[in-house]
């Protein structure tokens, strides 16, 4: 039989034994919990900071700068590209179309030395002068920006005799069919360039007209006629030669060399660009030997003498020539 002071050892093992399970217990379950709650914690810290660091802060004046660089490049963009220049030498202007964007270059090298070579710039590079439109409303611009050019070369044609027609909202396009009008005709043309020249002659400069070059066969796009380039050249003499403003004809330099052309395209390869800006050169040498002499032979428009048309002007461009125009390609058009 047990007795009751046996009893109490037993007991006092049980309840050491269960507490030391419980502390185990609790001990196995507890000390991850914290472990786990103070990784938390650790993690937590940085989220807690992050107010603190403000990197969304610090990213305010980041991008304040590049705004301010792309403002500045704009504006640096909106800048027309730059053309050397030598203050010691005559300025030639040449104004005109992607043709005279092609022989610019050549004719800069051409004339290195005697004269800086200019022309209307944007900021991506070379302005194209378009047609007589465009020229009335820009001319101006174009010569304020260099002073006082003292030779002007100028042409316009190619785009003035091209077809247009209206898009859905009403703007002129370039359009395919002959039926179509040009965006100038015949006589807005020499209203136009009229205009143009009027302009031109107030600057003093010796003027040189650039006649417009020949339209090959074989479909070009937009649509021009074969023939239109020598009736707008008629037209442009009508109004340059009365005035003393001389003539280089480009037309016919061309039309002996179709090898230069592009085929079914009114612009040239390298070689007919500076085949072009030779016959260019060779008159302007002449002109800034000596340019008083050369501006001497302009006539105010009170003093010009009544241009008179040749009447075999068209029969005698339009045949035996390599592009073999014929008059039947040459519209019909009285030259008063």
């Amino acid at each position: 039989m047990t007795t009751s002071a046996s009893k109490t050892p037993r007991m006092t093992t049980l309840v050491v034994t269960v507490i030391t399970t419980v502390v185990t217990v609790m001990t196995t379950v507890v000390t991850p919990a914290v472990a786990q709650q103070g990784s938390k914690g650790q993690a937590a810290a940085p989220q807690a900071e992050a107010p603190k660091t403000a990197p969304p802060k610090a990213a305010a004046p980041q991008s304040a700068a590049p705004k301010a660089a792309l403002k500045g490049a704009d504006k640096a963009a909106e800048q027309p590209t730059p053309q050397p220049i030598d203050p010691a030498l005559p300025t030639v202007l040449v104004l005109g179309d992607s043709i005279s964007i092609g022989y610019t270059p050549a004719l800069r090298e051409a004339l290195q030395g005697v004269a800086n070579v200019v022309r209307p710039m944007g900021k991506k590079g070379p302005e194209n002068c378009s047609g007589t439109k465009n020229g009335v409303a820009k001319v101006a611009d174009w010569v304020s920006r260099y002073g006082k050019p003292d030779v002007i070369t100028f042409n316009f044609g190619l785009h003035d005799l091209k077809r247009e027609k209206a898009d859905a909202a009403g703007k002129a396009v370039a359009s395919e069919d002959p039926n179509d009008p040009r965006q100038s005709e015949p006589e807005a043309y020499r209203d136009n360039l009229t205009k143009i020249i009027e302009q031109l002659q107030a600057t003093g400069a010796k003027l040189f007209f650039v006649t417009t070059t020949p339209v090959p066969p074989g479909g070009v796009k937009p649509h021009r006629d074969l023939g239109d380039p020598l009736l707008y050249n008629g037209i442009a003499r009508q109004i340059v030669e009365p005035r003393g403003i001389e003539v280089i004809d480009l037309w016919s330099v061309a039309a002996e060399k179709p090898e230069w052309m592009r085929p079914a395209n009114v612009n040239f390869t390298p070689d007919g660009s500076a085949g072009l800006a030779a016959a260019i050169a060779t008159p302007l040498k002449r002109a800034l030997a000596d340019l008083a002499a050369a501006k001497r032979g302009q006539t105010l428009p009170a003093d010009a003498k009544p241009w008179e048309a040749d009447p075999q002007l068209v029969e005698r461009l339009s045949k035996d020539r390599p592009f073999l125009y014929r008059e039947a390609d040459v519209p019909t058009y009285e030259l008063p």
